[in-house]
């Protein structure tokens, strides 16, 4: 009896799983190559990690198809060498100076 009731209650948390990922991969992605994402980073960068990789999580399942830009708004050198390491883990992740992504913007918004 309740080996019955864990393998209907292991079930319908499956279907809801599919489910989520199936109105995921169909309604969350945006289809524009000209977006992206921001991530304004700080000091040592604490949340940067957690940020990149919960980025990537959704990147795997196909929510997101916009690269990450972190944006350097005041990084100490620890922050730096983690933001080098984050980019090192997908190619979509890039680091880049304030200057730059307005730099961007502009060209962005000529095209």
């Amino acid at each position: 009896m309740v080996g019955e009731i864990l393998l209907c209650t292991l079930g319908a948390a499956a279907v809801l799983v599919l489910c989520w990922l199936l109105l995921a991969r169909l309604l969350l992605p945006m289809q524009t190559k000209q977006s992206f994402l921001v991530l304004p980073c700080r000091g040592d960068g604490d949340t940067m990690e957690q940020d990149c990789r919960a980025y990537l999580l959704l990147r795997s399942i196909g929510a997101l198809q916009q690269p990450l830009l972190l944006v350097d708004s005041g990084l100490s050198e620890e922050g730096r060498r983690l933001a080098g390491l984050m980019t090192t883990l997908d190619s979509s992740i890039e680091l880049c100076q304030p200057q730059a992504l307005q730099d961007r913007l502009r060209y962005e918004a000529k095209d």
